[in-house]
C-alpha cells in the first residue's frame, strides 16, 4: 500500500485498512462500487496470507462493505429497439427459420424483459396464448413470476411457431 508506506505485511490492520478507505473516498473520490472491489481484493489476498501463516487473522474480515446504490437497469430507447428488430427482419439467413427465430428471440426480450438465463430455459408450455402469459419459472432469485403476452409480441413469435412445426411436427 502506497498511501501508507507499510513494509510488512503483518502491518495491516483494521485500523489502517479503514484510513485507506476514507483516503480513497475522499482524496481519491472513490465510489462505493471501487471500496467494494478494493476490499474483496485486499480480502482474498489477506486470507491467502493467513492460510500460509504469513499473518494471524484476516482483519479485513471485519470490515463492513458499502452497500450499492440500486439503480434502474439502462434500457433501448422505442426507435433503438425497433431498429434491432427491423435488423433482425433483413438479415441474410441461411434458412427462414432462422430469421423467424432471431426475430422471436429479439422479441421477447424487448416485449417481456426476461433475462438470458431465463429465455434459455423458457419451455413453449410457458407460453400461455391464451391467457395471454409467459410463465418464468425459477428466474432471478429461484422466483416464479408471470409476465403479460402483448399482441405485438405475439405476432412476432407465431411465425416462428408455425416454422418450428413444419420443421418438427413432433
Amino acid at each position: 500500500m502506497l498511501y501508507s508506506k507499510i513494509s510488512e505485511i503483518q502491518q495491516v490492520n483494521k485500523p489502517l485498512v479503514e484510513d485507506w478507505i476514507v483516503w480513497g473516498k475522499i482524496e481519491r473520490n472513490w465510489s462505493a462500487q471501487t471500496i467494494r472491489h478494493h476490499l474483496v481484493s485486499l480480502n482474498v489476498f489477506l486470507n491467502w496470507c493467513e492460510t500460509e501463516q504469513y499473518i494471524k487473522e484476516n482483519t479485513v474480515k471485519k470490515i463492513p462493505k458499502p452497500r450499492l446504490p440500486k439503480t434502474i437497469p439502462k434500457h433501448l430507447s422505442i426507435d433503438q429497439a425497433e431498429r434491432l428488430l427491423d435488423c433482425a427482419k433483413i438479415y441474410p439467413y441461411v434458412y427462414a427459420y432462422e430469421k423467424h427465430r432471431a426475430v422471436a428471440i429479439i422479441a421477447l426480450f424487448i416485449y417481456t424483459g426476461i433475462r438470458y438465463k431465463e429465455l434459455l430455459d423458457l419451455k413453449l408450455e410457458d407460453i400461455d396464448f391464451e391467457n395471454n402469459i409467459v410463465h418464468i419459472l425459477s428466474g432471478k432469485g429461484s422466483k416464479d413470476r408471470n409476465i403479460p403476452l402483448s399482441a405485438t409480441l405475439k405476432g412476432y413469435l407465431k411465425p416462428y411457431l408455425n416454422e418450428r412445426t413444419e420443421i418438427n411436427p413432433y
